[in-house]
């Protein structure tokens, strides 16, 4: 079942909400008007989340393929050392 609900939220009220859906690993659609903020309010929170998790936020449409495959190799390398 698809769980619809539509919400009216500024950008602090957003935040809550991506990061809320964040804790609990489920996905979250939004849609809205052009240049109201939705990508700015969410690259922002996904930023403050890294920098509390002292990760680096890493924006992967703006790597080039030769970054985004050391990124992918170095992952791969850790899970298969994890396991």
């Amino acid at each position: 079942m698809i769980n619809k609900m539509t919400l009216k939220v500024d950008h602090k009220e957003f935040k809550e909400i991506i990061r809320a859906y964040w804790k609990s690993k489920v996905s979250l659609f939004c849609i809205g008007r052009f240049g109201i903020g939705k990508s700015v309010v969410t690259k922002d929170t996904a930023k403050e989340i890294a920098k509390e998790l002292k990760r680096e936020f890493v924006e992967w449409n703006r790597l080039t393929e030769k970054e985004k495959l050391s990124i992918v190799r170095r992952l791969n390398e850790r899970n298969a050392t994890s396991k």
